[in-house]
């Protein structure tokens, strides 16, 4: 077993935050020295990169998995949607305001990632408008840039929603409503089946 485990460090650094996660508690979690994690990552920065790096190629995998198992577009998007804000509620919400905060040079590693993700997005959108179970005539450039800032602000809201909204609920309630604006009839009445099962 590697002894740099990067699914240990991973799930330590996505549940306590980054600024919380200390070089001691990475060791300590790895059962190794604080000299001997230095000598593999000089710095958190690049421990911060290789651990974004590694979740973001697990996360990739599952969605390819997803779309490629999915008997349409409807179905593979409403799927991987689900997968993805499974993921979002195991990661702190600290970990993405320290990102932007004390992490700038890891918050490029994370975007780096979502050029290629958004090429991926917008190529399963032109096979499920092929499919017809997605609708033509939308400007999916736009679509997708109102998502992300749905998504940006989904991430911030935890610390100030209160304890009335549910965040899981949230999150259907963006999945569904996301895919609902952009079904044909076809889609939509899979869809429904989807959300009935």
């Amino acid at each position: 077993m590697d002894k740099f485990d990067l699914s240990i460090i991973s799930d330590l650094i996505l549940s306590k935050g980054l600024k919380a996660t200390t070089m001691d508690d990475v060791a300590n979690a790895l059962t190794i020295s604080k000299r001997t994690l230095y000598e593999r990552y000089p710095s958190k920065n690049k421990l911060i990169k290789e651990v974004i790096d590694y979740w973001q190629k697990i996360h990739r995998a599952k969605i390819e998995t997803i779309m490629r198992e999915s008997n349409d577009m409807m179905e593979a998007f409403y799927h991987a949607f689900t997968f993805h804000h499974t993921s979002m509620l195991s990661v702190n919400p600290r970990f993405y305001q320290d990102l932007e905060i004390f992490y700038p040079d890891a918050r490029g590693e994370f975007d780096k990632h979502k050029i290629e993700r958004d090429s991926k997005f917008l190529r399963c959108i032109h096979k499920g408008i092929e499919q017809g179970v997605f609708r033509e005539s939308m400007n999916y450039l736009i679509v997708l840039k109102l998502l992300d800032l749905q998504y940006e602000a989904i991430k911030r809201m935890e610390v100030s929603m209160g304890r009335d909204i549910n965040l899981p609920e949230t999150f259907r309630g963006l999945k569904i409503c996301f895919l609902r604006s952009i079904a044909t009839p076809k889609g939509m009445e899979i869809l429904d089946k989807l959300c009935d099962i």
